[in-house]
Parts: structure tokens; C-alpha cells; sequence
């Protein structure tokens, strides 16, 4: 018998308003900080950010797609901002955002191992994405003057050693199922047994893994006879990041200081950086800071740089995360 937890959304509501009212001194320094900006410019980079969260789902549509998961637009919209807030509540390292895509992709009638592939696959176009943007950029800053890219060729090449590992999975599970069950089994165990501690019963059905593995097989096999959406797709995420840089980069006008392509490409770099590896929401604190810091250290006054660093945050975090909870309301994610 199922039964259902219907005081979790309250706990969530609970949760979600403590973690504001605990946040509420930077809350003021945002809002602050908002107004001693220059409106025009602030509403510039909101727009960027908004069209960032828009491509996000759009990208995630057309991934889930090549594995015949088929959500609306308006339905992966919500499970967009609706994961951005469960991994915002949530420390784990984003697992908890990839939840919600399950649940969701399950409650669809879909299996867990074709939604879980969709959202590898969603994973990699958005790595490849990143790649594309951060390139373009650097191309662009080094057509202006002559500069050394260090520790920004380190961050994209741990993206591309992630990126490479996926792929292999994916591939792996196309030409070998006999070796993709045997880790399916290895990480059905591992689950499997956590839970029996908690609530005595499994996560994964009997023989999901050798189930799993010939299905996604299949799946991936489908997805390479799609290979003509696969440029598209890879557009639609190197637009994405390029949003998520302009957002950062309009806010430098907005403050007065002369825009600088190196110093807005380092701090929207790092930031992106930082919001993947950090255990915590979304590197809340610490993010603020590190952009701070990585600003003035290209000459942005500090002033100014801790300005552009609070409103930034205040576009990407605290807007969107208003919009998750709606979004996991309506969701119902945690009934």
C-alpha cells in the first residue's frame, strides 16, 4: 500500500522560507545593490538570464527527444526551475535536481533507464555547449590583445575529461550491454542497500539491471540515427552559456566601469565552475565572493566588483529559485 506524505510539501514550504529568512541580510545588500545600478542595463542582463533558463529547457526538450521522451515546452520548463530549486534545498551535489527529472520522466510513463539516459545525454550537449561558448569567447579576447588562458583551459579541460567519460558510458552500453550491466548492477546494489536501511525496501526492481542494459542499448541506438539534431542541439547550449556570460558582462555598465571581456569571461567561468563542484546551494556565500575576487583581480574597483558579483547572484539564484518553488508546487515534486 502506498501511502502518501502529504505533510512534505509543508516541510518544503518550511525549509524553503528558512532558508530565506536566513538569508536576509544578503537579500538587503542585493536589493541595495540593485538599486544603485543602472536600471536599463540590470533589465539587459535580466533578459539574458531569462533567455539562459528559456534555452536551458528548450535544449533539455529537444535531448529528452532523441530518446523518445517527449515532455511540452511549458511542462520541461517547470521541471527545469523545479530541479534548480531541489538542488538549491538540497546539498547533493545536483543529484537531487536529476531526481526531479526522473520523477517526472517516470510519471510519464517512461522507464528510469530512458530518462536517466535522456539526461545524460542532456548533460553532454550541455558540456558541449560550454565548451563552444568558452571558446568563442577566448577567441574573441585573444583577436584584442595577447593574453595567457591557465587556469580557464584547466576548467574546460576537467569539462571535456567529464564530457569524454559520458560518452563512453553511453557508448559503452551501445556496443557492450554485457559490460553496462555489470556497473548497472554494481550501482543497483550500492543504492539498493542504503535504502534497505531507510525504508527496508529496494529502490530498484528485480532484474532492472539486466532489463536496463539491453534497453539502453536500444535507446542509444535510436539516438544515433538522429545525428542531424545533434549540431542544433550543441547550438542551442552554446547559445545558452553565451546568455549566461552576457548576463555578467551588462552588468559592468550598469555599475559604471568600462566592460571587460577577460574579467566577465573568468568570473562567468568560475562562477559556472563553482556552482557544479560546490557542496552546498549553488555555492551560495562563497560564490558571491569568488566572483568578487576574481574581478578585482582584473582591475574592477572593488566597489564595483562586489556590486556586479550580489546582483549577478541575485539574477541566477534568487530570481530563479522564486520560480522553482512555484515550479515544484505545481510539480508536486515532493508529494
Amino acid at each position: 500500500m502506498k501511502v502518501k506524505l502529504k505533510w512534505i510539501p509543508w516541510v518544503v514550504a518550511v525549509v524553503f522560507l528558512a532558508f530565506v529568512f536566513t538569508r536576509l541580510t544578503e537579500y538587503e545588500h542585493i536589493v541595495s545593490a540593485f538599486q544603485r545600478g543602472e536600471l536599463f542595463w540590470i533589465g539587459v542582463a535580466l533578459g539574458f538570464q531569462i533567455l539562459f533558463f528559456l534555452l536551458f529547457a528548450r535544449a533539455s526538450l529537444e535531448s529528452f527527444r532523441l530518446m523518445q521522451v517527449n515532455w511540452t515546452y511549458p511542462s520541461m520548463l517547470l521541471v527545469v526551475m523545479g530541479a534548480f530549486f531541489a538542488n538549491v534545498i538540497t546539498p547533493s551535489l545536483g543529484l537531487a535536481g536529476t531526481a526531479v527529472f526522473i520523477r517526472e520522466g517516470r510519471r510519464m510513463g517512461n522507464s528510469m533507464a530512458r530518462v536517466m539516459t535522456g539526461f545524460t545525454v542532456q548533460t553532454i550537449f550541455g558540456q558541449v555547449g560550454l565548451v563552444i561558448a568558452s571558446l568563442l569567447v577566448m577567441g574573441g579576447i585573444a583577436l584584442t590583445r595577447r593574453v595567457t588562458f591557465s587556469w580557464e583551459i584547466l576548467i574546460l579541460g576537467l569539462v571535456v575529461v567529464t564530457l569524454i567519460l559520458q560518452v563512453l558510458i553511453l557508448w559503452i552500453s551501445h556496443v557492450n550491454p554485457v559490460i553496462s550491466e555489470r556497473i548497472l548492477s554494481v550501482v543497483s546494489s550500492v543504492v539498493d542497500s542504503a535504502m534497505r536501511k531507510i525504508r527496508r525496501k529496494p529502490f530498484f526492481p528485480e532484474n532492472w539491471a539486466k532489463t536496463s542494459a539491453g534497453e539502453m542499448r536500444d535507446i542509444v541506438g535510436a539516438a544515433l540515427l538522429q545525428k542531424k539534431k545533434w549540431p542544433g542541439i550543441a547550438l542551442i547550449t552554446t547559445g545558452m552559456h553565451l546568455s549566461a556570460f552576457l548576463a555578467l558582462f551588462c552588468l559592468f555598465p550598469a555599475f559604471g566601469e568600462t566592460v571587460d571581456l577577460r574579467a566577465a569571461f573568468s568570473g562567468f567561468l568560475g562562477s559556472t565552475a563553482a556552482g557544479i563542484v560546490l557542496i552546498g546551494p549553488q555555492g551560495i556565500g562563497v560564490m558571491e565572493a569568488g566572483i568578487t575576487l576574481v574581478l578585482s583581480h582584473y582591475g574592477v574597483a572593488r566597489g564595483a566588483a562586489s556590486l556586479i558579483a550580489l546582483v549577478y547572484r541575485g539574477l541566477n539564484f534568487w530570481l530563479p529559485m522564486l520560480v522553482g518553488f512555484v515550479s515544484v508546487r505545481k510539480l508536486r515534486v515532493f508529494e
